[in-house]
């Protein structure tokens, strides 16, 4: 958690420094949903990046005590086992187009609440309720 923490405030120090040009086409909302994104991102990296290697090692490694324990048998449960494969990678594919719609609707609302939040703000400091 301190390492996602670390990330949003180095961030968001970044996006402060940067001039009007170089924010140029980016929104509040975008910004800050791109922020929250890659963090989120570089904590699921630090805590699943091992699954990279230790899956495959692990589907060999139970590949071969299965078949020292039923034999010719196993084979069936080993080829099943790495058939699955490409249609994990194909609902892993269409999870991500999913997300990828899931950011772009944050995105608006975000955007959005940030614009409400801006008016209020703006209502308060002139003081227009009381008028």
């Amino acid at each position: 958690i301190t390492l996602r923490g670390a990330v949003v405030s180095a961030a968001h120090g970044h996006v402060l420094a940067m001039t009007p040009r170089g924010r140029s086409g980016l929104t509040s909302g975008e910004i800050t949903n791109l922020v929250a994104v890659d963090a989120q991102k570089l904590f699921e990296l630090a805590q699943e990046g091992h699954y990279s290697w230790s899956c495959p090692l692990a589907m060999c490694i139970v590949s071969v005590l299965l078949f020292f324990e039923l034999g010719p048998t196993a084979l069936v449960g080993i080829v099943t086992m790495f058939l699955i494969v490409p249609f994990v990678q194909y609902v892993v594919r269409r999870m991500m187009s999913i997300r990828k719609l899931r950011v772009e609707a944050a995105d608006t609302r975000v955007e959005s609440t940030s614009a409400m939040l801006q008016g209020v703000r703006f209502a308060k400091l002139n003081r227009y309720e009381e008028r």
